[in-house]
């Protein structure tokens, strides 16, 4: 669990022992026909349900019945305690306690926890070995644009009202074996291959000659982390200058060598680059990576259960941390590899994202089969799409945050709006805030929120309710709601879609459980 210093701190609170419940719905009444996306569309729901950092606990599971021979066991961690290789390392003590020697075998206690791990990252990441690699960072992101420049879909002018979706196909089993026969001719791995068509294909898309890729690493650079559960993936930035190669074996050369100079930094958290570099930040887009990839080399097996057939289940996501995240996973059979696209709907809609997907099968198909030809005869531009709005190239790009409306640039219209711009703006590092922004749009978070409730009731010398930051998340709304004014934040943006307000009432909900449970207390 999480809480808070005095000072809105974060810090983190362990226990030797805690009972997780398991929820059980069972779904048999139903007719046989409609339980499967019953259980789909229930799952989804849940699966978005807020988490309670201080309370807890972050792990949630559920175990459905479908059929009496088919049931889903469903886990619903936080990131903040988990990452993909900690599901590895569930499903082994999973089949561990599962076998019959379970009971008797304990499993051994592991040789450090991640408190452990927290103390040493923090006293590794001071002083002057900090400095050196974030005058690297500095170095190495110098120059680059910060901000990709996506076309947009005509009349989505809201950031808050985007959501992700995904659309997933097939990579053929030959382009597979032909990316791998490249990556051995050009000393490279499939990844920097794939990375490279992707790089690739975001500068046809975009314009761009210059921009960063980001991906994920594992940060377990020691043999005594692999066997604990929490969170150690890092995203890194990878710079890709196309004008630094003339065919895709020269971009893959430079690809492979920006790659490995950005890995071998690896032990700088994202946040704090972005700290170092001070990108401009942009309501409703991550700053520095709006584009990721991955290429996981082996698929991950599900755990191995006597008397079980166990297969994973695939929820279509509902999110999208980044504008763009392509995947090339394995097959579990060594066969068909599968690409996905997880998109942010404020730039894409579905036809246009399968059109994006088709591009890069047809880009890679184009420059494996002539990896030493011209770039510029690859894969030719295609005019954008009716229904699109390209932005402007990056030599002539707009500034990354649009102008404020009026109304934002006016002086405020209480000291409690000033208090908490103020507030905001130290927490989350960020100048540019308004009283219209949506506070889970410019880089907010739990933990970040927490930190703001506690210096605003400590400068305000009132206990305020947790919920009416969720429940009012602009300032101009949430002054407006503490100064007992509901006019005020009249003049603001109308409320989102209603699928923004069903997340803002399950946050609010899950506020309001807090608040009984330490009311019962």
């Amino acid at each position: 669990m999480f809480f808070t210093l005095p000072d809105g701190t974060p810090r983190q609170r362990m226990y030797e022992d805690m009972e997780i419940p398991l929820d059980f719905v069972d779904l048999t009444s139903l007719p046989a026909e409609i339980r499967h996306s019953t259980a789909h569309s229930m799952l989804t729901e849940w699966a978005r349900i807020p988490f309670d950092l201080e309370q807890g606990p972050l792990l949630r599971l559920r175990l459905v019945r479908v059929d009496p021979l088919e049931h889903l066991l469903c886990l619903s961690f936080h990131h903040a305690v988990c990452d993909g290789w900690s599901v590895e390392v569930l499903y082994r003590e999973l089949e561990h306690h599962y076998s019959p020697t379970g009971a008797t075998a304990p499993l051994p206690e592991p040789a450090v926890q991640y408190a452990d791990y927290a103390e040493w990252q923090r006293r590794r990441l001071s002083g002057a070995y900090l400095e050196r690699q974030l005058a690297w960072w500095r170095g190495h992101l110098d120059g680059v644009p910060t901000s990709l420049d996506l076309p947009e879909r005509e009349g989505t002018v809201n950031p808050a009202a985007a959501h992700g979706a995904q659309v997933v196909s097939a990579l053929p089993s030959a382009t597979v074996d032909a990316v791998a026969e490249l990556a051995r001719a050009t000393s490279a791995t499939p990844f920097t291959v794939l990375l490279s068509a992707y790089a690739l294909l975001l500068a046809r898309h975009t314009g761009m000659r210059s921009l960063l890729i980001g991906t994920q690493v594992a940060g377990r650079s020691r043999p005594e982390l692999h066997d604990l559960i929490g969170l150690f993936v890092n995203t890194l930035p990878i710079r890709v200058d196309l004008d630094q190669a003339r065919t895709f074996t020269e971009l893959i050369a430079h690809v492979r060598e920006s790659a490995w100079d950005t890995f071998t930094h690896d032990q700088v958290p994202l946040e704090t680059i972005v700290e170092a570099v001070r990108p401009r930040r942009v309501v409703g887009r991550t700053p520095l990576v709006q584009a990721v990839f991955a290429a996981p080399a082996t698929p991950l097996a599900p755990p191995a259960l006597p008397g079980l057939t166990a297969e994973p289940l695939t929820l279509a996501p509902t999110t999208s941390k980044f504008d763009l995240g392509m995947a090339v996973a394995p097959g579990a059979d060594g066969g068909e590899h599968t690409l996905s696209l997880t998109y942010n709907t404020q730039l894409l809609d579905d036809e246009s994202a399968q059109q994006l997907v088709g591009r890069y099968r047809e880009l890679l198909a184009a420059v494996l089969k002539a990896p030493d030809a011209d770039l510029a005869t690859a894969l030719p531009d295609r005019p954008a799409r009716p229904g699109t709005t390209a932005r402007p190239a990056p030599a002539e790009a707009a500034p990354a945050r649009e102008e404020a409306p009026a109304e934002a640039r006016a002086p405020f219209r209480s000291d409690l709006e000033r208090l908490l711009t103020d507030l905001w703006r130290e927490v989350l590092h960020n100048e540019h805030i308004t009283v219209h922004d949506n506070f889970f749009d410019v880089g907010g978070q739990s933990l970040a929120l927490a930190r703001i409730h506690a210096r605003l009731e400590r400068r305000l010398d009132r206990e305020l309710p947790m919920v009416a930051f969720y429940e009012h998340p602009t300032i101009a709304a949430l002054a407006a709601h503490l100064s007992g004014d509901s006019d005020q934040a009249s003049t603001g943006p109308a409320p989102d879609t209603a699928s923004d307000l069903r997340t803002a009432r399950l946050r609010a909900e899950r506020a309001r459980s807090l608040q009984r449970r330490r009311a019962a207390t």
